[in-house]
């Protein structure tokens, strides 16, 4: 192996008077060495980079902290120099660890114990909490502060150990970039788990525990409380992300739910809105913040500001003790917080250094000149802090830095065998290596009685010091069970209610979720499954029907539009009024090509190429220039940017007259850009003030779906919130949405509050969005529109006036163009016959036709005239847009007349320009951006550096003219070059508004609250929504008196102004006396005042009091800022360590760098050593890796040999071998920014890269671009996925041609569910690359629904014993699926191992990082991962690049010799051979052609084709640098880069714009993040018949395409699955339960293990009938669609299916029993319902049998007694008890038992309302019958007395009417009953479970209870009646039998009454038949039974002696 020299040669600079930083460049200089040579130095660029504190000592400390929190981000345009790195606000926090590490060496240095002789030193930092400059402030750390010229680079790093950082992120920078150097990094603060990684992080300690302790007690904590529902914020940074990762996994193991995960970092203000607003909307009331300090401040504003309060917050170290965080402000959001914090310490001493001898140490300066000491400049923000002491009592973290630097001085003192008797050795050189050694066996105890030691991970001992429920879903209540939600986690349910025959503690009842849910999920299943019943049948009708071309059709556009037609030939009149013009362009002539781009961007895009290529269809051997020379469009922004990005490659000018949108602005991506129209940046803000200028503060907001509409309503959107404008809704259409979408728009804006609506739509979204508010009836808005819509003719017509009448809206000034309407009206197809578009017009507007065979239309003679027509194309009355064509076409004119030099010679105008054969594009470009001109109407035309025009606009009005029709009404403008404030005005002229109302109307959410009121800010709602509450006692309210900044001011201003005036006076007034007097004294030679001296002395004074006043109000609110230049010497740099040499190089004009991991194992280093553990090395070659870098090298080889591309520039390159390591990694990177040049003047020639290409792993990549990316040199990697590198925050300078991992981790899910397994296991990579993808995958996966049993991460350098605990785990889970995201040398390991245990037949699914390894795809472990799949970059085939590596030789030249261990391996030779060696030397004619080697093997090009890509684009980079024309560059005043001396920041610049297309058809660019489209190949493994694996494609995938559409799988290709099987397998928990079951969760497993339980009674789940249901109904609409059937026998086989398959909404391996339908029972199998018996009182039955007997016989036994009454009528028996109420008795006892006959049979609507009826007249005519007879028995014992005449007021008349009169107030109840609610048929499903009671529901109780309680009341009545009567002298006394009659009749009813109510089903009827059966029986045997029984068997006693009783009667 090679020795290697590491040399640092950073360096920085920080000036903290100004907060700028310095550039710093970093690099490695590589020289194979002799022990003679000189040592090198290198040059460095930049200045250097100061400590912000420090001393000198012995030894010395770094230290690095954020001592500034803010810093202004540099640009990322890479147009200019990168600018100083700017930092500001001091963190109090963080200058007092600096303080506390100053104190402890201070102590130490005093102590004759500890380090007796020797001083400590320090040099401290200040990165100002940014990555970038962590990087910086590390490498100045170990250069040191000797900036003075040398030669030597022998020395050793300037600090033995480095105290810091505070925050996880920069501390992994600072740890990975001393790695190398085994330079010891002890942190105070940083946690994040990952800094325990002794494989990335060997030299790295802390004082302070790991997350994984915190992140599991957060866990444990949340629990403890009972919060199963909460929310988790963490920042976005390492620090964040693996806390976070760790407490989820962690909260899930306890049984806790995470509603949201939202992550933000402190540069991100967007990000944090958004979390802001989820919190808000979140129903977890516990909020689990993992957040740096910094961002917990900047989310602590945002809650503040928005006041949301009321939650719960469980805080981390970070920030639960942070004391700038409590403010009266903070406590309402924080009060309560609960945390884990560091334990609080105490450090004596610590005070009175921080309040004094810390000041007179460190600053020597005076706050003010005394003498000869100079004032404090350099650090005075510091300085204000002096006495600053409020933290002292929470000394965490400070104690932490005491720990720490006592660590090292135990360290120094054991490594110096110090002793308190011989002191310190300081012969003995200390280096940090031994640093690091020593500090693993520190173990002491420090004065506070803390003891100090670090485990094997580096950590110290987790010690913590150590309310609201937050629960997703209520615990459920007695009677119900819970029901998972579907998507959501366990701890989100529903409750529902326990079926018939089950219990849960108590009977419960439907809950409310339960009730929406059954039946929404009816419909909507009902509807999907219906949906995809219809989408195969036309998909099968539409296959027979489908054609495939072979070629595709060209475009047809249809629909000619007017007004678009005008704009063409508006462009085609301004080019003939040039043409013609003897002052412009005199003696050139402007021709013009006009294409049709459909207003669509692939049209647009054909169009562009069109004009750019012209009209030649041969082929040349040289391409020439564009055919156009500018061009004019298009009308529509988004066609307009694809035009843009085709054009702008090659300088073309387009001149847009209706491109709005403000993305159009930016130079950068659009430098060939100008419009006539102004950007909707000056509209949308123009939109804001409009509403704003009419108080209207609530609205809603529509735009269209693309970049015109989504930039500018995103401007106005901002610039409204500006004003204090809230918006209610904003949505967004297409006019390619499906007509639902637009539909639902429509209602939301019905829907809305605000009565104002802006509208930000091009016209074809607007006609679409107005069509839809016709059907809705959408009136009554005031209408805001944009200039898009605001003036078209074509909809200011009637049909839609109703909703547009009143609109307002900005638009272009109108304007007239003389000639334009005669121009016009002479078109003519004749003109140019074959033009078909001109014919089309034609015949579009006369409706006539020029084809000849056609007879519907009339056929066009060309001679019909266009005066006559009035249509968009002839209406010149708004020439708006129009005019921008025609100012944009004399622009071009202007513009070429300049670049044509046109001059004009003497008096006469007589010009003539110079022809230029070879006027390019780029010409006009310069040329366009200077023109300066004015029309003929007046109309200045000009462009600003954007190119961009002046905006100014009318506002117009849409109103009605006298005859109705709608005209656009100017009725204000408004320009924006004019100053803020004049911007806007108004005409005097009256506003129409919406509904044609002269009254301007009000959208406001809340009116404002009125004085003695306050606004209280609705929860969930926006500011401008309030509720006005009164003012609590002693309190306030009244706006015109609240102080404004204005009248603060003017208060002050005016008083002193005043005051001084009025005292001016006075003084002046005294003077003028004193003087006066004076003057009249003897001698006095004093004048007196006279009256200008007066005026002048007032004036005077006053004057001074307003300049006094004047400079206050001005300077009252700048900054005093004082700049130190530091004056820097030339410094040079040292080496540490010794040299290392390139695997390959080749030098060139321009070099690139290689990293390729040549080797995978790095051979581990002793951790015990006791010297210089020297360079890593590495083992095990890796021939793919060599593929990369010769792959480059033939790429690079094949640019040198193009003319075309770089000619005349020659690439070399330097290619290094990362092993692959992180420390060896970033070694490389520094190597290839530096290169050693030995001899004389050794620093007179720095040589370094533009760029690097790799790596191969992510993990070493984020290493490589951490380091370069300071110094924006660019990466390039061809296979690091890793989704984290796409921050462009973190990774600025970094690209990639493969995809990232975000869309691997989804597509890896889709498969997954794609093949139904939702059972899998998951290995990963324990990297960034395993981890971050994975994450990805898992959160994909949950999403889709599949659960994962394990998750185990692995790596190459993890000890067997680990390897065979991961392969335990996979025997013994049952998933038979692994999704193995993982790199392929670690996966090797772990599959060597399960082959070895013989675990074979699981299905692997793999990610692109092994599944096309040929590295691992051996026949062994074949036997393991067989039929694998998984995605893999897609193939390709690089002409050239297998002969190239066949033709490869080695080379021993030192630097070179990369290929001579693989030569020697496959030869098995010695290139070099010794005499001693026993391998024979190679005889140099061996030959890899003859070889079958991986190297040579180029079958899987995949992975080189993104190095090829890679390599081209650098090409291409370089090439538009090189390229560049003066003048026209991208960088600082157009300028281009400097060819001699091209800075790597320049060639980043133009990475960002690369887009190009390799020899093999593949299109190669970057979006902003670096990263390209994704697309995949899904690969599987399969076997030939040799035995070679094959990596067969199967399918594909393409993240470009719309969703649903991204994965298709390859026809005619089939897939070997794991155990040969051709089979997919399976993978589930458990299987799907079979009909008749449900799904129960197991407790403590993922929701796909579950028990299959019984459904209870009334429950059923089944699929079985979907099929059998809908088969026919398939077939029916197959029929339907062929058109056998109509739509209504098409309807009745759909009832039919319904009916025939109940269940059709649920799903086999249902989650949950579904309850049959009330009429329905389900069977024995629980897995169908089956119609439920129905029950009613039959006449058939038994019982209903008897009833009926009894009611006939009881009808028959009443006619019969009638019948015996009639015949003996005349007899005294029948004549004494009123014949005739006898005769009416019997008759309505007959009804009475006949209507128990309707109580009988089926309940119909008839028979419901029949039986109450007439069970209810029938009755009381029977009472009032027996009433009437008892009463007459009464008067007619009255009658008998002396002197009564009672009988002639009871006659029969007056008995007849009384029984009249009691059965009309029955009828008139029942009336009343039948008509407000009747009885009706009723089928009561409640008693019974398994059958249905068909009975009447009384309707009304109350008129049922009516009717019987007035049959009661006359019952009692006559019962009372006849008890008096029953004694009467009489002996045949009727009173008596009426009375036991009566008395019957109400104990029946009475019992009736509970028996009713108690009784089920038809034994309720069967109660109601009986108590009218045994009451009427009664009273029939009662009254009627005696009388007959003397008619009938003692005729003797039917006499009239014997009634009167004048006869002893006998006993019987």
């Amino acid at each position: 192996m090679f020795n290697a020299a590491v040399k640092l040669c950073p360096v920085l600079n920080l000036n903290h008077d100004n907060g700028g930083w310095g550039l710093v460049v970093v690099g490695f200089l590589l020289a194979f060495g002799a022990a003679d040579e000189e040592a090198p130095v290198c040059q460095i660029l930049g200045t250097p980079e100061f400590p912000l504190l420090s001393k000198q000592g012995d030894v010395t400390i770094g230290g690095a902290f954020s001592i500034h929190s803010k810093i202004t981000q540099p640009s990322l345009s890479f147009t200019d120099k990168p600018k100083h790195i700017t930092c500001s606000s001091v963190n109090l926090r963080e200058f007092r660890f600096a303080q506390t590490m100053i104190f402890a060496i201070e102590e130490i240095n005093k102590s004759d114990f500890l380090l007796p002789n020797v001083s400590i030193g320090y040099r401290i930092y200040d990165n100002c909490g940014s990555t970038l400059s962590s990087m910086r402030a590390v490498m100045a750390l170990m250069n040191g502060g000797d900036w003075s010229v040398g030669k030597s680079c022998s020395g050793q790093s300037a600090v033995h150990a480095i105290i810091g950082e505070s925050e996880s992120s920069s501390t992994i920078v600072l740890s990975r970039t001393t790695g190398p150097f085994n330079i010891p990094v002890i942190s105070h603060s940083a946690t994040c788990e990952c800094l325990s990684s002794r494989k990335e992080y060997p030299s790295f300690f802390r004082t302070i525990a790991s997350d994984l302790f915190q992140s599991q007690a957060l866990a444990q904590l949340v629990k403890h409380f009972g919060w199963t529902w909460v929310g988790a914020v963490n920042s976005d940074s390492e620090y964040g992300n693996n806390g976070m990762a760790i407490f989820l996994a962690a909260a899930q193991e306890e049984g806790v739910c995470v509603e949201y995960t939202e992550k933000f970092h402190r540069a991100e203000p967007e990000k944090l809105m958004k979390v802001v607003e989820v919190i808000r909307k979140s129903s977890a009331r516990v909020i689990v913040g993992f957040l740096a300090h910094v961002e917990m401040n900047n989310l602590l504003e945002q809650l503040s500001l928005h006041n949301i309060t009321g939650r719960q917050f469980i805080g981390v170290e970070a920030w639960i003790t942070a004391d700038s965080l409590v403010t009266p402000t903070s406590f309402s959001v924080l009060g309560g917080s609960l945390g884990f914090a560091v334990q609080k310490a105490n450090i004596s001493g610590l005070n009175d250094f921080l309040i004094k001898e810390f000041w007179e140490r460190e600053f020597k300066c005076k706050e003010t000149n005394m003498g000869n000491t100079a004032a404090c400049k350099e650090n005075q923000d510091l300085i204000e802090h002096k006495y600053y002491d409020d933290d002292i009592q929470e000394l965490r973290y400070s104690s932490n830095i005491y720990k720490a630097i006592y660590a090292v001085a135990h360290s120094l003192h054991s490594i110096l065998k110090c002793s308190n008797r011989q002191r310190c050795d300081k012969t003995v050189k200390v280096t940090p290596w031994q640093v690091v050694e020593s500090l693993k066996q520190v173990n002491f105890t420090i004065k506070n009685g803390d003891q100090v030691w670090f485990d094997s991970t580096g950590a110290a001992v987790a010690r913590y010091e150590v309310l609201p429920v937050s629960v997703c879903s209520e615990s459920c209540l007695p009677g119900t069970h819970k029901v998972l939600q579907k998507g959501k986690p366990v701890c989100c349910y529903d409750c529902k209610p326990c079926a018939e025959g089950e219990f849960s503690n108590t009977t419960g009842r439907p809950t409310e979720w339960s009730c929406m849910l059954r039946h929404t999920a009816f419909g909507i299943t009902f509807v999907l499954c219906i949906s995809c019943i219809l989408g195969k049948t036309i998909v099968v009708l539409m296959a027979f029907k489908a054609t495939l071309p072979d070629t595709p059709e060209p475009l047809i556009c249809s629909r000619i539009n007017f007004r678009e037609f005008r704009f063409a030939q508006t462009m085609i009149f301004a080019i003939e009024e040039i043409n013609n013009s003897s002052t412009l362009l005199p003696n050139v002539s402007i021709g013009y090509k006009v294409f049709d781009s459909c207003g669509s961007t692939l049209p647009s895009t054909r169009a562009v190429m069109g004009l750019m290529n012209g009209e030649e269809g041969t082929l040349r051997k040289t391409c020439g220039q564009s055919s156009v020379h500018a061009i004019i469009g298009a009308s529509e922004s988004s066609s307009t940017i694809v035009m843009l990005q085709i054009s702008g490659i090659f300088q073309i000018p387009v001149i847009s007259h209706f491109a709005t949108c403000a993305c159009l602005s930016n130079t950068n991506e659009y430098p060939s850009f100008f419009r006539t129209i102004p950007s909707d940046y000056y509209q949308s803000r123009a939109l804001a003030k409009l509403v704003k200028h009419f108080g209207w503060t609530w609205i809603g907001a529509v735009r269209s779906d693309n970049d015109y509409g989504n930039n500018g309503m995103a401007t106005f959107i901002a610039a409204a919130r500006q004003q204090g404008v809230c918006i209610e809704y904003s949505e967004a259409i297409s006019r390619t949405d499906p007509s639902e979408h637009v539909a639902r728009v429509v209602r939301v804006i019905r829907g809305g509050s605000a009565r104002v609506l802006v509208a930000f739509l091009a016209q074809g979204e607007m006609n679409v969005l107005l069509e839809e508010a016709l059907n809705q009836n959408l009136t009554g808005l005031q209408w805001v529109g944009s200039e898009s819509w605001i003036t078209a003719g074509y909809l200011a017509i009637k049909r839609y006036s109703g909703i547009l009448t009143g609109s307002l809206g900005f638009t272009i000034r109108k304007a007239k163009i003389p000639g334009l309407q005669d121009f016009l009206l002479q078109v003519n197809p004749s003109q140019n016959p074959q033009n078909k578009l001109l014919k089309e017009f034609w015949e579009a507007t006369f409706g006539c036709t020029f084809q000849s065979n056609t007879h519907s239309q009339s056929q066009c003679s060309g001679s019909e005239k266009l005066e006559n027509i009035n249509n968009p194309f002839t209406d010149v009355s708004e020439l708006r847009i129009s005019n921008n064509v025609y100012k944009a076409v004399y622009a071009v004119a202007h513009a070429m007349h300049n670049v044509l030099k046109c001059t004009q010679s003497g008096e006469n105008v007589n010009q003539s320009c110079v022809r230029k054969e070879n006027l390019e594009p780029k010409q006009v470009v310069k040329y366009l951006q200077d023109v300066n001109f004015t029309l003929q109407s007046g109309e200045s035309v000009s462009f600003d550096e954007n190119g961009d025009p002046v905006a100014t606009y009318e506002l117009v009005n849409w109103q009605k003219n006298q005859a109705g029709n709608t005209v656009f009404v100017a009725v204000g403008s408004y320009d924006a070059s004019l100053p803020n404030g004049k911007q806007f005005t108004m005409n005097k002229i009256n506003i129409t508004w919406a509904d044609d109302s002269l009254k301007r109307p009000r959208s406001v959410c809340s009116d404002s609250c009125l004085p003695g009121f306050r606004q209280a800010v609705i929860k969930g709602k926006p500011i401008c929504c309030f509720s006005c509450i009164a003012c609590a006692a002693g309190e306030i309210s009244n706006s015109n008196s609240r102080p404004t900044e204005w009248s603060c001011m003017l208060r002050h201003t005016v008083f002193g102004i005043t005051f001084a005036l009025c005292i001016s006076c006075i003084l002046a007034k005294t003077i003028a006396v004193v003087i006066a007097f004076k003057a009249k004294r003897p001698a006095n030679t004093v004048t007196q005042c006279s009256a200008l001296f007066q005026r002048t002395g007032v004036l005077s004074c006053t004057l001074l009091q307003v300049l006094r006043r004047t400079a206050m109000l001005l300077i009252a609110d700048l900054i005093l800022v004082f700049v130190l230049a530091v004056r820097g010497v030339k410094p040079v740099c040292q080496t540490y360590s010794t040299k290392e040499l390139s695997q390959f190089s080749k030098a060139g004009d321009v070099n690139i760098g290689g990293i390729f991991s040549f080797h995978q194992n790095p051979i581990s280093v002793d951790p015990a050593v006791q010297v210089n553990p020297g360079i890593m090395q590495c083992e095990g070659l890796d021939p793919g890796e060599l593929q990369y870098a010769y792959t480059m090298m033939f790429a690079i080889e094949e640019i040198n040999n193009s003319s075309e591309l770089l000619p005349g520039v020659t690439l070399g390159y330097r290619i290094f071998d990362s092993c692959p390591s992180i420390p060896l990694s970033i070694r490389a990177s520094l190597n290839l920014m530096n290169m050693y040049e030995s001899g004389e003047g050794s620093c007179n020639k720095l040589s370094t890269v533009h760029a690097i290409i790799g790596e191969t792993t992510s993990t070493s990549t984020i290493g490589i671009a951490r380091t370069v990316g300071p110094f924006h040199i660019p990466v390039i990697s061809h296979s690091a996925t890793c989704a984290c590198l796409s921050n462009r925050r973190d990774y600025p300078s970094f690209f990639r041609t493969i995809p990232s991992d975000i869309y691997q981790s989804k597509a890896l899910a889709k498969l997954v569910k794609h093949f139904g397994w939702t059972w899998v296991g998951a290995i990963r990579t324990n990297s960034d690359y395993g981890n971050g993808g994975m994450a990805t995958f898992l959160d994909a996966a949950e999403k889709e629904g599949i659960c994962v049993e394990y998750s185990v991460a692995i790596y190459r350098t993890d000890p067997r014993k680990w390897f065979l605990e991961v392969v335990d785990i996979i025997k013994k889970s049952t998933s038979k699926v692994i999704v193995a995201f993982a790199d392929g040398t670690d996966l090797d390991i772990l599959i060597k191992e399960l082959h070895a245990q013989n675990v074979t037949g699981l299905q692997w699914v793999g990610s692109e990082g092994w599944i096309t390894y040929r590295y691992i795809a051996s026949p062994v472990n074949y036997a393991v991962v067989q039929g694998a799949v998984g995605f893999a970059a897609l193939n390709a085939h690089i002409p050239g690049l297998q002969e190239f590596l066949v033709n490869s030789r080695p080379s021993t030249i030192p630097g070179n010799e990369g290929l001579v261990e693989l030569w020697e391996t496959v030869f098995s030779c010695k290139l070099t051979a010794h005499a001693e060696d026993s391998v024979a030397a190679c005889t140099g004619k061996e030959s890899l052609r003859d070889t079958n080697s991986r190297f040579t093997d180029v079958s899987d090009a995949s992975l080189l084709n993104n190095v090829y890509k890679a390599t081209y684009a650098l090409a291409h980079a370089l090439h538009m640098l090189f390229t560049c024309q003066d003048g026209q560059g991208p960088f600082e005043n157009n300028s281009c880069a400097d060819r001699k001396n091209v800075k790597p920041w320049q060639v980043l610049h133009y990475l960002n714009q690369v887009n190009f297309t390799t020899k093999i058809g593949e299109n190669v660019f970057f979006d902003e993040a670096g990263d390209p489209v994704a697309r995949y190949a899904l690969v599987n493994w399969q076997m030939d018949e040799t035995g070679y694996i094959l990596f067969e494609t199967i399918g594909y995938y393409d993240a470009s395409l719309p969703e649903g559409q991204q994965f298709e799988m390859k026809a005619g290709v089939e897939a070997i699955w794991a155990g040969k099987n051709t089979q997919v397998p399976r993978s589930v928990c458990s299987e799907n339960c079979l009909p008749g079951t449900r799904r129960a969760i197991v407790k403590g497993k993922p929701i796909c293990c579950f028990d299959c339980i019984i459904c209870a009674d009334g429950e059923f789940s089944n699929s079985a009938s979907e099929t059998a249901g809908f088969l026919a109904f398939t077939l029916a609409l197959i029929v339907f669609l062929l058109g056998k059937i109509t739509a209504s026998t098409l309807l009745v086989y759909l009832k039919m299916c319904v009916l025939y398959s109940l269940n059709i909404f649920m799903l086999s391996d249902a989650v949950k029993c579904d309850k049959c339908p009330p009429e329905y029972k389900s069977n024995d199998e629980r897995n169908n319902c089956d119609l439920k018996a129905i029950e009613f009182l039959t006449f058939r039955e038994l019982m209903g049998i008897l009833l009926v007997t009894f009611s006939v016989f009881g009808a028959c036994l009443a006619m019969t007694i009638a019948l015996i009454f009639f015949h003996y009528r005349q007899t005294p028996v029948v004549r004494a008890n009123n014949s005739e109420l006898s005769f009416l008795l019997l008759f309505s006892l007959t009804l009475c038992f006949l209507c128990s006959l309707t109580f009988i049979g089926r309940p119909s609507e008839w028979s419901c309302m029949l039986r109450h009826t007439a069970f209810g007249i029938t009755f009381v005519l029977c009472i009032s019958c027996v009433l009437g007879k008892t009463v007459v028995v009464l008067m007619a014992f009255k009658a008998t007395l002396p002197g009564s005449n009672m009988m002639k007021w009871f006659g029969p008349a007056q008995q007849r009417l009384s029984v009249l009169a009691f059965t009309l107030i029955q009828v008139l109840i029942c009336i009343l009953w039948l008509t407000i609610n009747p009885p009706f048929p009723f089928k009561n499903m409640k008693h019974y479970k398994e059958k249905i009671i068909l009975e009447c529901a009384l309707g009304s109780p109350v008129g049922f209870w009516a009717v019987l309680g007035y049959i009661g009341l006359l019952a009692i009545l006559c019962f009372v009646l006849a008890f008096l009567a029953r004694k009467l002298p009489d002996n045949f006394n009727e009173a008596k039998f009426i009375t036991f009659s009566m008395l019957i009749f109400c104990a029946v009813w009475i019992t009736f009454i509970p028996a009713y109510v108690s009784s089920p089903g038809k034994f309720t009827v069967a109660v109601e038949i009986f108590a009218i059966l045994a009451s009427s029986y009664g009273m029939l045997f009662c009254i009627f039974l005696p009388k007959c029984y003397i008619i009938l068997l003692k005729p003797e006693n039917n006499t009239k002696k014997h009634l009167m009783g004048k006869i002893t009667p006998r006993a019987l």
